[in-house]
C-alpha cells in the first residue's frame, strides 16, 4: 500500500490555519491594565485574558471565579 504512492495515505490531511496574533492593546481580565499581546507572553482561559502569570495566579487562588 505505501510502497507504490505514499503521497495517497497523506491526501485528506490539510495544515492547520495560522494563529491569528492580535496586533492591538488589550486590557487584563484581572488588573485591567493594557498591554500588548505578544505571543507566548500572554495568557487566556475561558473567556479571560491574562497580561502575565501574576494575574493568572491571582485568578487561580480565586478559583477563577466571575471578575466585576
Amino acid at each position: 500500500m505505501t510502497k507504490h504512492n505514499p503521497r495517497r495515505l497523506l491526501q485528506w490531511w490539510t495544515p492547520p490555519p495560522p494563529e491569528e496574533v492580535p496586533k492591538e492593546y488589550i486590557p487584563c481580565s484581572v488588573c485591567k491594565k493594557m498591554f500588548e499581546p505578544i505571543l507566548g507572553e500572554y495568557y487566556t482561559k475561558f473567556t479571560f485574558t491574562y497580561c502575565g502569570t501574576d494575574c493568572l495566579r491571582k485568578h487561580r487562588q480565586m478559583k477563577f471565579k466571575p471578575l466585576d
